[in-house]
């Protein structure tokens, strides 16, 4: 197993106790997600010719991306090899590993957000508290 499976699995782990969404899709809608603003925040960044597809047309494509995110992760992984079984072939210790190796992502795609949009750093700076503290929560105050 790969360890960009690993780190989807470990999402997966963590959003077990979640039963309004089943954890699978949610897992997969949040790391498509993160890949989507990535690629938003890249076009946007590095200013790429995209202003004749106007407003509309450029919400729904990054729309579709997203879609289209949650389908090519459903395929490549979800499809081979469900999530319970994933689990069980990771070792429990390197569970909080796979979700710091998530948590730097996430925290990469929050910085580079505000990079682009030039915003205030001390709001990131309330963002990073509030993640780190839900990790530290996660992995040593809740015990699973």
């Amino acid at each position: 197993m790969n360890i960009y499976t690993k780190i989807l699995t470990t999402r997966y782990y963590y959003l077990e106790h979640i039963k309004l969404i089943p954890p699978s899709w949610l897992a997969l809608c949040h790391t498509s997600f993160l890949h989507t603003v990535n690629i938003f925040l890249i076009v946007l960044h590095f200013d790429f010719k995209v202003n004749f597809l106007g407003n509309q047309i450029f919400d729904i494509g990054v729309i579709l991306l997203a879609v289209l995110l949650v389908g090519l992760h459903y395929l490549l992984v979800v499809k081979r090899k469900a999530f319970p079984e994933r689990v069980k072939e990771i070792s429990v210790n390197s569970f909080k590993l796979y979700d710091g190796i998530h948590l730097v992502y996430e925290l990469f795609t929050i910085s580079f957000y505000f990079y682009v949009y030039q915003m205030s750093p001390i709001n990131f700076f309330y963002i990073v508290i509030a993640l780190v503290a839900l990790f530290l929560y996660r992995h040593f105050l809740t015990e699973k």
